[in-house]
């Protein structure tokens, strides 16, 4: 997809209210965030919304738990277009 194309399908996503709903989708889910033991309920979130969404366009997805708030795991995702193009990486504390 040239420069052009993926510009103009963005805008009908965000013309169209599809990102709306999908926000609206995200956003409704109950994840628990404020009790104490949402583990799962973070999980399934990052599983049954995020996950997919993100691999439909590439990403290779992985959960990881988080050493400060084991309730809270991460949800890495890594996407490569061009193995052969330069790259960013970046470590987080």
């Amino acid at each position: 997809m040239d420069r052009y194309s993926a510009i103009d399908r963005a805008g009908y996503f965000f013309d169209s209210n599809g990102f709306f709903h999908l926000l609206a989708d995200w956003v409704g889910m109950d994840t628990g965030s404020q009790e104490d033991n949402r583990r799962l309920r973070m999980l399934a979130y990052l599983e049954k919304k995020i996950r997919p969404y993100l691999e439909t366009m590439g990403f290779n997805c992985r959960n990881v738990e988080n050493p400060v708030d084991a309730c809270a795991p991460f949800l890495i995702a890594r996407r490569i277009e061009d193995e052969n193009l330069p790259f960013v990486l970046i470590y987080g504390h």
